[in-house]
């Protein structure tokens, strides 16, 4: 009898791991094969991106982590070969912790930048000082002390 009870409490137990493992996977962000990297164009250190092209429902999300210096960040499509875009979306009012997201409405390559608006100088953008690609995130830092965290979640994407 003993051990019939002890083997319900075992069966009890794991059960409960189980079913505690499985509602921590589903409540997870995306898997990592859906979040695309995210590159920064390596010479002039200013505008960060996909290289593929975002699918219509691709999502871009970028969290402001400090918002020293601040800037504009702005969200431009690119025509053909790259050497034209349009602006997407402007973002300019936003404080430490907020986010944005915007939801891909049109395929294409898209680009986002950061423009200083405090100085009157002959390039607007304001590179980027350094960046790191861990695990679930793409976080840079700009010269104006600027922190973000970029995500580009393919999820949804079709």
């Amino acid at each position: 009898m003993k051990s019939t009870l002890k083997d319900a409490r075992r069966y009890r137990g794991s059960l409960w791991i189980a079913l505690t493992s499985l509602l921590l996977l589903f409540s997870l962000e995306p898997a990592r094969s859906d979040l695309l990297r995210v590159f920064v164009e390596p010479k002039e250190r200013k505008t960060f991106y996909s290289e593929e092209v975002l699918k219509k429902n691709a999502t871009i999300r970028v969290k402001v982590i400090d918002r020293a210096g601040g800037g504009v960040i702005r969200l431009h499509r690119c025509g053909e070969e790259c050497d034209t875009a349009e602006t997407v979306m402007l973002w300019g009012n936003y404080s430490n912790g907020s986010s944005i997201e915007y939801t891909i409405g049109v395929e294409g390559r898209y680009y986002l930048w950061v423009e200083n608006q405090q100085e009157e100088v002959d390039d607007n953008a304001i590179k980027i000082q350094e960046w790191a690609d861990t695990e679930d995130k793409f976080l840079i830092v700009f010269e104006s002390g600027l922190k973000v965290d970029v995500r580009i979640d393919s999820a949804n994407a079709r």
